[in-house]
Protein backbone atom coordinates (compact mmCIF):
# COMPACT_ATOMS: atom_id res chain seq x y z
CA UNK A 1 0.00 0.00 0.00
CA UNK A 2 1.49 3.21 -1.11
CA UNK A 3 0.93 6.61 1.08
CA UNK A 4 1.47 9.67 -0.69
CA UNK A 5 0.68 13.46 0.19
CA UNK A 6 1.57 16.05 -2.13
CA UNK A 7 2.37 19.65 -1.55
CA UNK A 8 0.66 22.54 -3.33
CA UNK A 9 3.01 25.58 -4.07
CA UNK A 10 1.23 27.35 -0.94
CA UNK A 11 2.68 24.92 1.09
CA UNK A 12 -0.73 22.87 2.32
CA UNK A 13 -0.89 19.11 2.69
CA UNK A 14 -3.62 17.18 0.70
CA UNK A 15 -4.02 13.71 1.87
CA UNK A 16 -5.76 10.83 -0.59
CA UNK A 17 -6.58 9.09 2.77
CA UNK A 18 -8.97 11.63 4.11
CA UNK A 19 -8.83 14.69 1.08
CA UNK A 20 -8.24 16.97 4.01
CA UNK A 21 -6.09 20.22 3.75
CA UNK A 22 -3.93 21.17 6.38
CA UNK A 23 -1.95 23.89 6.59
CA UNK A 24 2.29 23.15 6.88
CA UNK A 25 3.28 26.34 8.82
CA UNK A 26 6.77 25.24 9.33
CA UNK A 27 7.15 24.25 5.65
CA UNK A 28 5.86 28.02 4.93
CA UNK A 29 8.74 29.62 6.88
CA UNK A 30 11.11 27.43 5.95
CA UNK A 31 10.41 28.37 2.66
CA UNK A 32 9.81 32.54 3.75
CA UNK A 33 13.42 32.36 5.26
CA UNK A 34 15.01 30.69 1.58
CA UNK A 35 13.21 33.16 0.00
CA UNK A 36 14.56 36.22 2.06
CA UNK A 37 17.55 35.18 2.23
CA UNK A 38 17.88 34.79 -1.81
CA UNK A 39 16.28 38.12 -2.60
CA UNK A 40 18.17 40.34 0.10
CA UNK A 41 14.87 40.80 2.16
CA UNK A 42 15.69 42.23 5.72
CA UNK A 43 13.25 41.54 8.51
CA UNK A 44 11.58 44.85 9.52
CA UNK A 45 13.27 46.70 12.81
CA UNK A 46 10.56 46.91 15.86
CA UNK A 47 10.44 50.01 16.94
CA UNK A 48 9.53 51.26 20.37
CA UNK A 49 7.26 53.69 19.27
CA UNK A 50 3.35 53.95 21.76
CA UNK A 51 0.58 55.96 20.22
CA UNK A 52 -0.44 58.96 22.18
CA UNK A 53 -3.29 61.23 21.36
CA UNK A 54 -1.90 65.06 22.10
CA UNK A 55 -4.86 67.59 22.74
CA UNK A 56 -3.24 70.60 21.47
CA UNK A 57 -5.21 73.97 22.23
CA UNK A 58 -7.36 75.85 19.22
CA UNK A 59 -5.82 79.27 21.04
CA UNK A 60 -2.14 78.23 19.93
CA UNK A 61 -2.31 75.84 16.71
CA UNK A 62 -3.91 75.70 13.62
CA UNK A 63 -5.96 72.50 12.91
CA UNK A 64 -3.12 71.59 10.52
CA UNK A 65 -0.54 71.98 12.22
CA UNK A 66 2.43 69.16 11.75
CA UNK A 67 3.27 66.43 14.60
CA UNK A 68 6.61 68.44 15.04
CA UNK A 69 5.13 71.39 15.98
CA UNK A 70 2.59 69.58 18.56
CA UNK A 71 5.26 67.82 20.18
CA UNK A 72 7.28 71.01 20.59
CA UNK A 73 4.36 72.69 22.01
CA UNK A 74 4.28 69.67 24.71
CA UNK A 75 7.82 70.03 25.21
CA UNK A 76 7.40 73.67 25.92
CA UNK A 77 4.85 72.92 28.58
CA UNK A 78 3.45 76.49 27.98
CA UNK A 79 1.27 76.25 25.16
CA UNK A 80 -1.41 74.12 27.34
CA UNK A 81 -0.35 70.75 25.26
CA UNK A 82 -1.54 67.94 26.80
CA UNK A 83 -0.06 63.75 25.91
CA UNK A 84 -2.56 61.44 27.43
CA UNK A 85 -2.63 57.26 26.19
CA UNK A 86 -5.65 56.12 24.39
CA UNK A 87 -7.08 54.67 27.39
CA UNK A 88 -6.57 58.11 29.27
CA UNK A 89 -8.36 60.15 26.31
CA UNK A 90 -11.39 57.80 26.35
CA UNK A 91 -11.67 57.58 30.12
CA UNK A 92 -12.02 61.78 29.80
CA UNK A 93 -14.31 61.58 26.54
CA UNK A 94 -16.95 58.91 28.68
CA UNK A 95 -16.47 60.94 31.82
CA UNK A 96 -17.62 63.89 29.77
CA UNK A 97 -14.75 66.09 31.31
CA UNK A 98 -12.86 66.43 27.41
CA UNK A 99 -13.28 70.14 26.58
CA UNK A 100 -13.76 69.24 22.21
CA UNK A 101 -14.39 73.00 21.89
CA UNK A 102 -11.24 73.99 23.00
CA UNK A 103 -8.66 71.47 21.46
CA UNK A 104 -7.42 69.92 18.68
CA UNK A 105 -6.89 65.92 18.72
CA UNK A 106 -3.99 64.11 16.60
CA UNK A 107 -2.77 60.77 17.69
CA UNK A 108 0.90 60.66 17.41
CA UNK A 109 3.51 57.44 17.98
CA UNK A 110 6.24 58.78 19.36
CA UNK A 111 9.26 57.12 21.47
CA UNK A 112 8.93 56.42 24.84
Amino acid sequence: MTKALFFDIDGTLVSFNTHRIEINIEWLITVWDYYRDLSGIKEPEQENKTLYAFLYPVEHFERNATDSEIISGWEDQETGVKKLTPDELAAQINDEDFNDTNFWVRFIETED
